[in-house]
């Protein structure tokens, strides 16, 4: 995850009315993710054809993360996320948030998880007394919504931000820990078997 001070207004949203097809290329409490939620409630409301969300982002703002996941989580079709680029940050728990059997990743693709970022380096006692209080809530909700997505138990979660370092995890290993289903396509071996349709 990732604070406030790290999230970009550098964003970029198009969504393709013809597919059902969402790009979103931020993660941050700003108008772009209203929009990514507004378009996921209306294609879900307009059919329950699938909706699918494409991911590259380096993270963003921690309340926009969990309010998107919340709309995720109340989605009635099918929604496949697609993981390309840079999975960074917040956008890990985006992608795991998909409909399980659902969820690609790209095989260059970049992911990285770390603890969530706050910074009070002033203010009163009480002040930073309060942000370590909701710093400890947005860890355990991240953990809680990790292990409901992927479904691998809480100690395998929890040991991915147990380090004040970045952890980096190969394509595979985000299959292997559940946070996405099948790789986007199988890269540059030849000997490889057709992609998975999405």
């Amino acid at each position: 995850m990732i604070s406030d001070e790290d999230s970009s207004d550098e964003s970029e949203l198009s969504e393709d009315d013809d597919n059902r097809t969402i790009f979103l290329f931020v993660i941050s409490l700003n108008k772009k993710i209203v929009d990514v939620i507004s378009d996921i409630l209306r294609l879900d409301a307009d059919s329950s054809d699938p909706i699918r969300l494409i991911i590259n982002s380096r993270g963003g703002n921690t309340n926009g993360m969990f309010a998107l996941y919340d709309v995720m989580r109340t989605c009635r079709c099918q929604l496949t996320t697609i993981g390309i680029g840079d999975i960074l940050s917040a956008s890990v728990l985006i992608l795991a948030a998909g409909t399980k059997g659902h969820r690609f990743i790209g095989p260059s693709a970049t992911i990285m998880t770390h603890q969530v970022k706050i910074t009070t380096d002033k203010g009163s006692i009480e002040y930073i007394n309060t942000q370590l209080s909701l710093w400890r809530r947005h860890e355990k909700n991240w953990v809680n919504a990790m292990v409901r997505a992927t479904g691998r138990p809480r100690h395998e979660i929890e040991f991915l931000n147990s380090t004040n370092n970045d952890v980096y995890l190969t394509p595979r290993q985000c299959i292997d820990l559940g946070i996405a289903d099948h790789l986007l396509h199988d890269g540059d071996n030849d000997n490889a078997e057709e992609p998975y349709t999405y």
